[in-house]
């Protein structure tokens, strides 16, 4: 079975929130990637990505560098 990852982009951190709340339940391994994260919080949500434990990412532009499954 192959998979793939799904990002899913905000134009802005206001709108994070909202969405995560609505997604969360939903999408039990949702990724955050956000830059008001502290720094071990991203690197552990980094992390959960590059195992294929999060293969749905929420955030803002700078998720696009997330390690997703291809």
């Amino acid at each position: 079975m192959h998979k793939n990852g799904v990002l899913i982009l905000v134009p802005r951190q206001s709108d994070l929130l909202g969405i995560e709340a609505v997604l969360r339940p939903r999408v039990p391994n949702l990724a955050v990637i956000s830059s008001a994260l502290r720094p071990s919080a991203m690197w552990e949500e980094w992390k959960r990505i590059r195992r294929g434990e999060a293969p749905v990412v929420l955030g803002t532009r700078g998720a696009v560098f997330a390690p997703l499954q291809e």
